[in-house]
């Protein structure tokens, strides 16, 4: 049950409420970044063993980054891959990396600046682009 979102802010996601996705109401989605990751504070076994920093006078939580949601309008095989180009990619397969600058961690600097589209995300972006949007 730690490693989900919360009822409210699902339904928060559900009526656009998120103000990370600014485009959602917009048709079609941009697909720039679609992806929303969440963050919990991390206990080892219960609230007393904190994660001791570099500064041992100071606790610091660990943090993960799960769980992620994503616009279901953005994802490979649902999204229109007609209006979307796909991803530059390391070797040409879709399961390996974006190329810097065309969408790798959300690296847009090679992408034509006038764009409007951007590439649909797969199931090997959503585990390889680590980055995304952070709910803390």
């Amino acid at each position: 049950a730690d490693e989900t979102f919360t009822r409210d802010f699902l339904i928060a996601a559900q009526t656009c409420e998120i103000d990370i996705w600014t485009n959602t109401l917009e048709q079609p989605q941009t697909c720039r970044g679609p992806v929303l990751r969440a963050t919990g504070i991390f206990f080892e076994g219960s609230p007393q063993c904190v994660h001791r920093g570099r500064l041992k006078e100071v606790p610091s939580f660990r943090r993960w980054a799960q769980p992620a949601m994503i616009i279901g309008e953005c994802i490979d095989g649902i999204g229109d891959s007609k209006l979307h180009p796909p991803p530059e990619r390391e070797v040409g397969h879709s399961y390996t990396n974006r190329i810097k600058g065309y969408g790798f961690r959300y690296d847009w600097s090679k992408w034509p600046e006038n764009a409007t589209m951007y590439p649909l995300f797969n199931g090997a972006d959503f585990r390889k682009m680590a980055n995304g949007v952070m709910q803390w």
